[in-house]
């Protein structure tokens, strides 16, 4: 019973890694089943002996894509020197083989628009997902004397509208953007993380 229950777990696995690489590499919409089923060497049985919809999958997939991009960037941070880990995550965000391997990176870059018209379960598990990175990038920012989490926030969606641009843009400007991002996301970190609350209404009275 033990070997079955592995089995079966290592099958469901099989089934989410492959699913989150292939639907970061080509789209959702053009991710049916069957195409998914024989990228992992199943059949579309043992699909529903896991799921019961494409869209569960999806879900699922999605998430544990961005639980590796957490983990990775919480690596980064923990290797970093002293003072050094926002950088050293944005410089692992910003790379060009995140650009050019959208398979292999965030799901948010590679998804985003797609991702933003699924269903209310799907976006809010995502969404957590997505707190969670904001939580390990905010642990990135020093000598926080504003809203960390606003600041993380700012960072990583200015990582992910780079990303986005790059993949769009003639190769030749790509260095350029990655740079830019660099530069604003830094920014971001740095003044918003520093910065001190007001008090007062925003009228200024």
């Amino acid at each position: 019973m033990r070997y079955e229950a592995d089995r079966k777990q290592a099958t469901r696995m099989k089934m989410v890694e492959t699913a989150a690489r292939v639907l970061r590499r080509d789209g959702i919409a053009a991710a049916g089943v069957a195409g998914l089923m024989a990228e992992a060497g199943l059949t579309n049985g043992a699909f529903y002996a896991h799921f019961d919809s494409k869209e569960a999958l999806v879900a699922e997939a999605v998430v544990s894509a961005l639980a590796h991009t957490r983990a990775a960037m919480a690596t980064k941070i923990e290797q970093a020197p002293a003072g050094q880990a926002l950088e050293a995550v944005i410089f692992h965000y910003l790379d060009p083989q995140h650009v050019a391997h959208p398979e292999h990176g965030c799901a948010i870059a590679a998804l985003g628009p797609e991702l933003a018209r699924r269903p209310e379960s799907t976006r809010l598990a995502i969404d957590d997902a997505i707190e969670r990175i904001v939580a390990t990038i905010a642990d990135a920012i020093p000598g926080v004397s504003g809203d960390p989490v606003a600041a993380a926030r700012a960072v990583f969606a200015s990582m992910v509208g780079t990303i986005q641009l790059a993949r769009t843009a003639h190769p030749a400007r790509i260095p350029a953007i990655l740079q830019a991002g660099a530069v604003a996301a830094r920014t971001l970190g740095q003044s918003i993380g520093h910065s001190v609350p007001c008090s007062g209404g925003a009228s200024g009275e």
